[in-house]
């Protein structure tokens, strides 16, 4: 497969587009000074230990003390199961099994910890801590306080996992552990024992660091967005890396000479006048992205509504009406949304829980065929991902790893109109309510005049619908409404005063 990453920088911010067949693949920002945090190593303090929900909670120096559960503390009695891919996110995904011990024999408040962040804060919710801690390759994850070999489940190739699980043990270093990632597959031993030895220099600083620092210290930064998507990303099918700033072009291209030096050459300097995002018509594809009603080339859509306990997707076929059977516009419908549906996962950075609503299909081969479509489309995200089977509402529930904010809640804020709900008041709904509070104060008080201060498309509603009954009011209760129209007010909002 073709891609293309592409890095636009400014003042104000790093913004990265990955293109696979010239289509937008994924989408990520990051803001001058507000460098994410997952994938960060702290000298952490154990301020709280909670025996009833075997928690703990950890100053680490930032506004809410992380949040740190009892199977994320690495100790002797600690067994790691079924390690998996390192998203390159800040957190290693796997099970693990603890031993039947009380986070109180563990810890005690007061005890100073090193804590890696595997999420970030989202919502209220502090950071999540673990004690396990990964630092991150290009091909593999090393994790010093676990003895344990895994290989990402993306290698499917059962001889090419015993391969690389083989190589691995000969010059996996004593008491840890190493996980192998996707893009390790076909490497060399030469090539994993050079990443090894970096990856374990690295881990000696962090400790002697560690040793020096006082407490809610920052003693392993993970990189800028630039460089995890380089260090991550680049592969053998990237064809070109271009970006628009000529410090982060010199810095990117010395960084990639150290550890892939045959890729040094794709790097690529953009510096004609027109913005990069522009000359590639990536700004349009971005506001595609962003929108939550996404178009399907046949004529149907999806729906996409995030909440803060999970995502819900809707498909419909809109104005496709097909060219056989019923059967046959709705599977093509569902095959062509769960393709989308998959993409803008990558995109918006999704996760949580996240339920699709496709349309019902009778035969179960349709169905079939949809979740093997759905299923092959997630393979190319780099989160971990988890589905069910389809419900017999016709509902597929799945679950996709949240490491931070998605990108709607990185770029947007909560209506000030709507509160959140997503949707405001109709005209007429907002005209008879202020007719309501209208005549109460008429009935009640003792006033000649009403004056009320509105939005002008109330004031041109209420005179265009509601001038009679205006009028009716006056005459009855003898008094005068005067209406004022401000721009500058909330259509669901009105200013009554008594004169």
């Amino acid at each position: 497969m073709k891609k293309k990453l592409f890095i636009s920088v400014d003042a104000y911010e790093v913004r990265t587009v990955l293109l696979e067949e010239g289509v937008l693949a994924e989408f990520a920002v990051e803001r001058m000074g507000e460098r994410r945090i997952a994938g960060n190593i702290y000298k952490g303090i154990v301020k709280a230990v909670l025996p009833g929900i075997q928690s703990a909670f950890v100053d680490i120096g930032l506004e809410k003390n992380g949040f740190l559960h009892v199977k994320d503390i690495a100790t002797s009695s600690t067994v790691p199961e079924d390690v998996e891919e390192y998203g390159g996110n800040g957190e290693t995904i796997s099970k693990r099994s603890h031993k039947k011990e009380s986070i109180t024999d563990i810890l005690a408040n007061g005890q100073e910890i090193l804590v890696q962040v595997i999420k970030e804060q989202l919502g209220t919710k502090g950071v999540k801590l673990s004690s396990f801690i990964s630092i991150p390759g290009r091909f593999l994850v090393l994790m010093p306080t676990v003895d344990h070999i895994g290989v990402s489940r993306k290698i499917d190739n059962q001889n090419e996992r015993y391969r690389l699980k083989e190589i691995v043990k000969k010059i996996k270093p004593d008491n840890m552990g190493l996980i192998i990632r996707t893009g390790g597959a076909g490497k060399t031993e030469k090539e994993f024992n050079d990443e090894i030895n970096y990856l374990v220099r690295l881990w000696n600083k962090i400790q002697k660091r560690a040793k020096i620092s006082d407490a809610l210290t920052v003693v392993y930064q993970e990189y800028n967005l630039i460089h995890r998507l380089v260090r991550d990303l680049l592969h053998p099918d990237i064809q070109m890396v271009l970006i628009d700033s000529k410090d982060e072009y010199k810095k990117l291209r010395q960084f990639v000479g150290g550890v892939l030096p045959e890729m040094k050459s794709r790097i690529k300097l953009y510096n004609k006048k027109q913005k990069l995002f522009d000359k590639y018509n990536l700004e349009k594809e971005i506001d595609k992205v962003l929108r939550s009603r996404v178009r399907l080339k046949s004529g149907g859509w999806i729906l996409i509504e995030q909440t803060e306990a999970l995502v819900s997707i809707d498909v419909n076929t809109g104005k496709y009406v097909g060219k056989t059977s019923l059967d046959d516009t709705i599977l093509k419908t569902n095959l062509e949304a769960a393709i989308e549906i998959a993409r803008h996962l990558r995109l918006k950075d999704m996760g949580g829980i996240i339920i699709i609503a496709f349309i019902d299909m009778k035969y179960e081969k349709h169905k079939h065929e949809l979740l093997q479509v759905f299923k092959n489309a997630l393979k190319k995200d780099r989160a971990k991902t988890t589905m069910a089977r389809l419900s017999k509402f016709g509902l597929l529930e799945m679950t996709r790893q949240r490491v931070k904010q998605s990108i709607s809640d990185y770029l947007f804020q909560v209506c000030p109109y709507c509160k959140g709900n997503g949707n405001i008041k109709s005209l007429a709904t907002t005209c008879i309510e202020l007719q309501r509070k209208a005549e109460q104060l008429c009935a009640t008080r003792s006033m000649k005049t009403i004056w009320v201060k509105i939005h002008p498309s109330i004031s041109s509603y209420l005179i265009k619908h509601y001038k009679r009954t205006m009028t009716g009011l006056e005459l009855t209760y003898n008094k005068k409404i005067i209406l004022e129209s401000d721009i500058n007010m909330n259509v669901e909002v009105s200013e009554i005063k008594c004169l």
